[in-house]
């Protein structure tokens, strides 16, 4: 699970449009020996295979939550563990929807509704914040 958490990081701390995946691959297939060859798999059968391995070993995460008064530009920035993520699916699209699309989209930066203002203590109000979430680190334990 070690080369997992070297994937997920290198993915979502570069910007870079392709990240190699030949070291995850590799150590998937000692975990498991339907992908030591380059057979085409299907992803449910991917994501029982990860799960089968996360279950034997424990995973938290960081993310980084900001928001940003739309009035002052001041900034609260917030780091939180976490142990699971609800991925929004993308809308309807021609193309195929990978789970880096869902992250982009949970990562993607909205604007609170009026129902859910924050209190900016520069400016003294309830305004309707930008918020932004980011994914920062995996660790394996």
């Amino acid at each position: 699970m070690t080369e997992f958490t070297k994937l997920f990081n290198k993915m979502t701390s570069t910007n870079e449009p392709v990240v190699n995946i030949r070291q995850f691959k590799l150590s998937l297939g000692r975990y498991a020996v339907q992908f030591v060859e380059n057979d085409q798999q299907d992803c449910h059968e991917l994501l029982l295979c990860l799960l089968g391995a996360f279950q034997q070993q424990a995973f938290i995460g960081e993310i980084e939550s900001l928001l940003k008064c739309p009035s002052c530009s001041r900034c609260n920035l917030k780091l939180d563990p976490f142990m699971t993520l609800s991925l929004p699916i993308p809308g309807a699209t021609d193309k195929q929807i990978e789970v880096i699309d869902c992250i982009q989209k949970y990562c993607e930066e909205e604007q609170l509704d009026e129902s859910e203002t924050w209190h900016c203590n520069q400016c003294q109000e309830h305004v309707r914040a930008w918020k932004q979430f980011r994914l920062k680190k995996l660790h394996l334990c």
